[in-house]
């Protein structure tokens, strides 16, 4: 590993790289957590500002799908084997 820094704790030693990465918890990280949080604490403005909050990410995670199903298409149509060659003028044989 040349170049990569490292720190150590206490039981090992961990890539600086992996530690700038977002920690995901749960199976879709935080809004796994969002997902178990109690409400019964937030004012109705508090929960109407987390109802905006969560609607904007919902149309970020969108934006990303969108995005992510296009580069799979693309790829897709890039790896797709060629189809029989056929020349201008040429009928399909009968069967």
């Amino acid at each position: 590993m040349a170049g990569v820094d490292t720190k150590r704790n206490a039981a090992n030693v961990v890539r600086v790289e992996d530690e700038e990465r977002p920690v995901r918890r749960g199976a879709f990280g935080a809004a796994s957590l969002l997902a178990s949080d109690s409400l019964d604490s937030y004012s109705q403005e508090e929960l109407g500002a987390r109802i905006t909050l969560l609607e904007a990410e919902i149309v970020r995670i969108n934006a990303r799908l969108r995005e992510a199903n296009a580069q799979r298409l693309a790829a897709e149509s890039f790896f797709k084997p060629p189809g029989p060659a056929t020349r201008a003028g040429d009928e399909p044989a009968a069967g």
